[in-house]
């Protein structure tokens, strides 16, 4: 295989990779807005039926707030805007993910607030929770 082939295969794997770090349903739509790239254009580079070019390597990398490049190295993760490795979703994120969309889709607008602030509270009081179950550290390591 020469270097433009697994360049280009390294950046269908990248795709592949990004699409399933965004996870469920929709996914590969979400990336295609953020990013301008048609949808069956980037699910004809994701199957291998189309070939991600320079410019489109750059928008996406662009899109997601990646250093330029990214695209063109292998990946084994993606990490997400709070810089750690974004996971990729499980059948079971996946089906959760449906039942709360389809449970906001039925929420009624005046009420989308307050359940935004609930669950915007619960991580809040998660992320205490875990902080103040971490090991103290000493300043000086």
């Amino acid at each position: 295989m020469d270097a433009m082939q697994s360049l280009k295969e390294v950046r269908r794997q990248n795709l592949n990779l990004i699409v399933s770090s965004l996870g469920g349903h929709g996914a590969q739509k979400v990336l295609a807005v953020k990013s301008g790239i048609d949808q069956t254009y980037l699910s004809n580079i994701r199957t291998g039926n189309r070939e991600m070019g320079e410019g489109i390597a750059r928008k996406i990398e662009a899109a997601l707030r990646y250093e330029m490049g990214w695209m063109d190295r292998a990946h084994s993760t993606v990490q997400n805007e709070q810089g750690t490795d974004a996971k990729t979703a499980t059948p079971e994120d996946t089906a959760l993910e449906q039942r709360l969309l389809a449970l906001w889709a039925q929420l009624p607008a005046a009420r989308r607030l307050i359940a935004l602030e609930v669950l915007e509270d619960m991580i809040v009081a998660a992320q205490v929770r875990s902080a103040a179950s971490a090991p103290m550290q000493s300043p000086l390591l």
